[in-house]
């Protein structure tokens, strides 16, 4: 297993896993309202917006087992999708908009199409919180 752990910079409540390809103009939360893919490139939505935030990429040769509890509370949710990786050569990359790319530091042992795990934890309940000011606002009008 290899693992590699960096950070992005969460802007316009989005950041990109960028693989070979990736263009660009994905549409947020098409998968579960957190998640889009074109296969090339994996969009993600936070509620959080102009903070760094932690994200570790590994590559397991089959099923990875249970995430052991690192005393950063629960997963709230996760999905799987397909994207086109690049092999040793190249690594993958992070589209951070306005702070622009960066360079992961993580390159998978063969290029391919990967099956990619995606999960996230206390975004349930940032969103719950921001959804409960917003309706506040509307009640004031």
């Amino acid at each position: 297993m290899t693992t590699v752990t960096t950070t992005t910079y969460l802007d316009h409540h989005v950041f990109v896993i960028a693989g070979r390809g990736y263009t660009g103009g994905l549409v947020p939360g098409e998968i579960d309202g957190w998640v889009s893919t074109d296969g090339t490139g994996i969009l993600i939505k936070t509620p959080y917006d102009r903070i760094t935030a932690l994200v570790t990429f590994q590559e397991w040769d089959g099923e990875p087992g249970p995430e052991p509890d690192d005393g950063r509370g629960r997963w709230d949710a996760a999905v799987t999708v397909a994207m086109d990786c690049p092999g040793p050569e190249e690594t993958l990359r992070l589209d951070q908009n306005t702070a622009g790319g960066k360079d992961t530091d993580f390159s998978l042992s063969r290029e391919g199409r990967y099956h990619v795990r995606l999960a996230r934890r206390n975004g349930a309940a940032a969103e719950q919180a921001h959804t409960g000011v917003l309706a506040r606002f509307a009640e004031q009008e």
